[in-house]
């Protein structure tokens, strides 16, 4: 999980000015996994990969019960099961935000 970037519990990440490209790990989140909070600003995420045998396993960016905002950020061409997920069940449900070009 979070080939680029893994934030596995209580972090509190900011991005800003990057690229994460071209990383690949198993069960979702190729690009990013968070389960923390994550902001992202002008940030673009493509060509991430991913594999699992449950769904969802997004390629690019997967949100575990945490909290992620998007300003100005791109997130394409993913392999696996799409660009961007958001887990949800009773303890992993999450949330996702974006403003402007998104």
């Amino acid at each position: 999980m979070g080939g680029g970037i893994a934030n596995q519990g209580y972090g509190d990440i900011n991005v800003v000015n990057s690229t994460l490209a071209d990383n690949s790990a198993p069960d979702g989140g190729g690009g990013i996994f968070n389960r923390g909070i994550l902001r992202m600003t002008n940030v673009t995420v493509v060509r991430n990969q991913s594999w699992a045998a449950l769904l969802p396993h997004p390629g690019g960016v997967a949100n575990k019960g945490g909290t992620l905002h998007f300003t100005n950020t791109i997130i394409a061409y993913s392999g696996g099961d799409g660009d961007c997920a958001n887990y949800e069940g009773t303890s992993h449900e999450g949330t996702i935000s974006t403003s402007h070009n998104n």
